[in-house]
């Protein structure tokens, strides 16, 4: 659906500017910094509005999304830092 780089209220204004409703943007915001840490980030820590993302759809998607989008952008990046590493302990 939609993705943005960035974080916080950059992110969401920038979210809401291209369309997303405001309720997408905060669980895409949250989901990001969830996907992060699970991808290996170690700034940023798991965020979920449980109650929310049990009855709000939007967020649950925005989430959902955001989630995805930022482990797999983590995860690369980690990857990335370690084959760089590796080049250098050689």
């Amino acid at each position: 659906m939609l993705a943005l780089a960035g974080c916080g209220g950059s992110e969401r204004e920038g979210l809401i500017a291209k369309g997303a409703t405001p309720a997408y943007a905060d669980g895409h915001v949250d989901g990001c910094a969830s996907g992060n840490a699970a991808g290996g980030g170690i700034f940023d820590s798991p965020e979920n509005d449980a109650a929310r993302f049990d009855t709000d759809a939007q967020y649950a998607q925005g989430w959902s999304d955001g989630f995805e989008t930022c482990k797999a952008r983590m995860e690369a990046m980690v990857l990335e830092a370690r084959l760089r590493k590796s080049k250098w302990d050689d």
